[in-house]
C-alpha cells in the first residue's frame, strides 16, 4: 500500500503536532516552513550573537495533549518546571492558588489575594461562575456549533465588560492571563477560546492550573526534539521554504514554492496563522 503524501505548511506547534499525528498514521509527510527555525511564535532567535526567545510563553497544566506530545518526541522531563498558579505584581496584586482540589484552590486563592477589593473579588467570582455554567460565549446573533456565525467576533474585552469585571482585575489578572495563555491581548483574543482555556485550567483538576515554565529555550522545548523525531521516521523537513500557492487539480494538491518549483500531494494541512491562509488558498 502506497503511503498518502501529505504536505504540512507551517512548522509551529500546530504544524508539528499535525506532522507527528500523520507520521503515526503512516503518511509520508513533508513540512514547509518559511522561517529557518521551526516553532512559529515560540522559538529561539539569534540576535547580535545571543540566543533569545521569540515571545513570552508558558504552558498550563491543563495542556495535557501538548505535554504528552513533548514526552512522545523525547523532550526530557526537566525541560519544564511546574508551579502553583501565582500572579504577583509587587505593590498591586499577590494571588496564589491554594493547594486544594479545584475549584476551591482558585476560590480560596481569590479570597486571600492581596490588593483586591471585595468588589474585585465578587466580579472575579461572577466571571468564574459564568465560565463553569456556560459552554460558549458569542456576540448577539453569533451562534456556533454548526449554526451561522456573525462577522463580529466576541472578544475577551467584550466578555469582561459583559460580566462586569473591574479595571483593576482586567489590568492585573485577566489581561496578563490572556496574554500568557493565548499570546494575544484581550482586545483581540476570542472569548470562546479564552473561556475554554480558563475553564479547563481553573475548574477541573488542581494541577490543571499549574504554571508550566520552560527551563530551556523555546526551540528546545519542543521543535528541536520533534524535528529530530520526525526526521528519524522519514519526514522531509524544508525550513526556509515559503509556499507561494496551492492549487487543487485532478484530485491532487499542487504546491508552488521557491525557484518556481512545484510538488504534488494527496492532501495539505495548512498550519499557518489565519491571516496567511488567503494568500495560500484561493
Amino acid at each position: 500500500m502506497i503511503a498518502r503524501q501529505v504536505a504540512v505548511v507551517g512548522a509551529g506547534y500546530a504544524g508539528i503536532a499535525a506532522a507527528v499525528a500523520l507520521v503515526d498514521a503512516g503518511c509520508a509527510v513533508t513540512i514547509f516552513e518559511s522561517n529557518r527555525v521551526a516553532g512559529g511564535r515560540a522559538r529561539r532567535v539569534e540576535y547580535r550573537n545571543a540566543l533569545l526567545d521569540n515571545g513570552q510563553h508558558l504552558l498550563l497544566g491543563a495542556y495535557r495533549d501538548t505535554l504528552a506530545l513533548m514526552r512522545k518526541v523525547g523532550v526530557p522531563a526537566n525541560a519544564v518546571r511546574r508551579f502553583p498558579l501565582t500572579m504577583v505584581n509587587p505593590g498591586h496584586l499577590d494571588f496564589r492558588a491554594a493547594r486544594l482540589p479545584a475549584p476551591f484552590n482558585v476560590a480560596v486563592g481569590l479570597m486571600r489575594a492581596e490588593g483586591l477589593s471585595w468588589k474585585d473579588r465578587w466580579a472575579a467570582a461572577r466571571l468564574g461562575m459564568k465560565l463553569v455554567s456556560e459552554t460558549t460565549f458569542a456576540a448577539p446573533g453569533d451562534s456556533r456549533n454548526g449554526k451561522v456565525v456573525s462577522d463580529t467576533r466576541f472578544t475577551v474585552d467584550q466578555l469582561l465588560l459583559d460580566t462586569g469585571q473591574t479595571p483593576r482585575l482586567n489590568a492585573l489578572l485577566w489581561g496578563p492571563l490572556c496574554v500568557a495563555a493565548l499570546n494575544t491581548p484581550t482586545s483581540q483574543a476570542d472569548a470562546l477560546t479564552f473561556s475554554n482555556v480558563m475553564r479547563d485550567a481553573l475548574f477541573r483538576r488542581r494541577d490543571d492550573s499549574d504554571l508550566v515554565m520552560p527551563a530551556v529555550d523555546l526551540s528546545a522545548l519542543l521543535p528541536d526534539s520533534a524535528l529530530a523525531w520526525l526526521g528519524e521516521r522519514g519526514c522531509e523537513i524544508l525550513l526556509g521554504t515559503r509556499v507561494l500557492e496551492t492549487r487543487h487539480e485532478a484530485g491532487k494538491w499542487q504546491l508552488s514554492f521557491a525557484a518556481n518549483r512545484t510538488r504534488s500531494f494527496d492532501a495539505v494541512v495548512c498550519a499557518t496563522a489565519p491571516f496567511q491562509v488567503p494568500s495560500l488558498i484561493d
